[in-house]
C-alpha cells in the first residue's frame, strides 16, 4: 500500500495551509467559534474559491 500523498493532493494540501496560514490566525478562529454561527462564511468561501482556482 502507498500512503504517500499524490501530486493532486499534496498540491490541495499546501493551498489550504497558505490559505489558513493567512486567514486562520488564533484570534479569528476564537471570534468565529464565538458567532453565532460558529465559522466565518466569508472565509470558507473565500477557501473554495481558493482551492478552484488552484486546480
Amino acid at each position: 500500500m502507498n500512503f504517500a500523498f499524490t501530486e493532486e493532493q499534496e498540491e490541495l494540501r499546501e493551498t489550504a495551509r497558505a490559505f489558513l496560514a493567512e486567514h486562520a490566525g488564533s484570534e479569528a478562529v476564537r471570534s468565529a467559534m464565538e458567532s453565532e454561527d460558529g465559522h466565518d462564511a466569508g472565509v470558507w468561501k473565500q477557501l473554495g474559491a481558493e482551492v478552484r482556482s488552484s486546480s
